[in-house]
């Protein structure tokens, strides 16, 4: 077990019931056809939902810190598939 991994467990299972929830919703893994900025652009409308005092989303019921970690990890995932795809390339 990594030192945190008990201290964000649950945080970890929230992102993922988020992430359920996307895949009910919009389609089993079609997150990965969107832009990085598509995953970011969610990402600050959940923050303002969070600065003007919502923190529960009235769709899912998951919080708002739930979804903009979950599309955080979607933005990196995707950002490290282009990366690799270019250090790959740089390097044949």
């Amino acid at each position: 077990m990594k030192a945190n991994e008990g201290i964000f467990k649950e945080h970890y299972e929230a992102i993922n019931k988020v992430m359920e929830f996307g895949a009910m919703k919009h389609g089993e893994g079609t997150w990965q056809y969107n832009s990085i900025i598509l995953h970011l652009n969610k990402t600050l409308r959940h923050i303002s939902k969070i600065m003007a005092g919502e923190y529960i989303d009235r769709e899912s019921g998951f919080s708002h810190f739930a979804h903009i970690g979950c599309n955080i990890a979607l933005a990196e995932n995707i950002f490290s598939k282009i990366n690799n795809k270019k250090n790959r390339e740089k390097d044949e």
